[in-house]
């Protein structure tokens, strides 16, 4: 999912180079005649709930980092959210980036392999299917990792991205491919989505990156359920 921004420096500076599509909580309402009466209501909620995602994440503290108006532009987005943690006892840094758009249309084309390499981080160089535990459920993702030479030094980047649907029968993918069938119906399109990255630089180790996603997907909760309701409607 490829995402003026807040100068950021050291270590996490490869990472904000590549965020050109998702970045900040901002309230701004898509809503069309094509969308049922109630998705106004349901489109608030998620904007409300995503309003309060935390700060701190166990021993994690967020900052936000502004959003480019290209990438409103380009998405139309219910919410467009990045938060980027550090971790103040090892200097770690940990990003979460969320999308959620009115209209799952405005989502297709939109994920990493795109928008990495669009911002210089080249095809992915390994790709592999993950599976996230989220309570008693479980989460298909999709893990890629990323290099690129910054001043001579190579850079990695990993990121572990899943999209959400309004669906109580299947809300999670870990791919477009529920996307584009959403998007084959009026109703399904107009009820949106929402996509999810977990983003690791190069000082978190292999072993850790999932144990820490699955870490901050407990603090997504409450939106990726606001999401998922919409399915309980339609």
């Amino acid at each position: 999912m490829g995402i003026s921004a807040r100068k950021i420096v050291g270590q996490w500076a490869p990472v904000a180079l590549a965020l050109a599509l998702l970045i900040v909580v901002r309230p701004l309402a898509p809503f069309d005649a094509s969308s049922p009466i109630w998705a106004k209501t349901y489109f608030a909620e998620i904007r409300d709930v995503a309003a309060k995602f935390p700060y701190r994440v166990g021993q994690w503290v967020g900052t936000d980092v502004d959003a480019p108006p290209a990438a409103i532009k380009i998405l139309k987005p219910n919410v467009l959210m990045q938060r980027r943690f550090v971790n103040p006892a090892t200097g770690q840094t940990f990003s979460v980036l969320l999308v959620h758009c009115g209209d799952t249309r405005d989502m297709q084309g939109h994920y990493p392999p795109v928008c990495y390499k669009g911002q210089g981080w080249g095809s992915p160089t390994s790709t592999r299917s993950v599976t996230l535990r989220f309570g008693a459920a479980r989460i298909p993702a999709t893990d890629y990792e990323f290099h690129r030479f910054i001043n001579g030094a190579r850079r990695s980047l990993r990121v572990v991205d899943f999209f959400v649907l309004p669906s109580a029968a299947a809300p999670f993918a870990a791919d477009m491919s529920a996307l584009d069938v959403a998007s084959r119906h009026s109703l399904a399109a107009a009820l949106g989505s929402a996509q999810v990255q977990l983003i690791a630089g190069d000082m978190i180790r292999d072993g850790e990156r999932l144990p820490l996603a699955e870490e901050f997907l407990d603090a997504l909760r409450p939106i990726l359920q606001a999401v998922v309701a919409g399915g309980r409607n339609g």
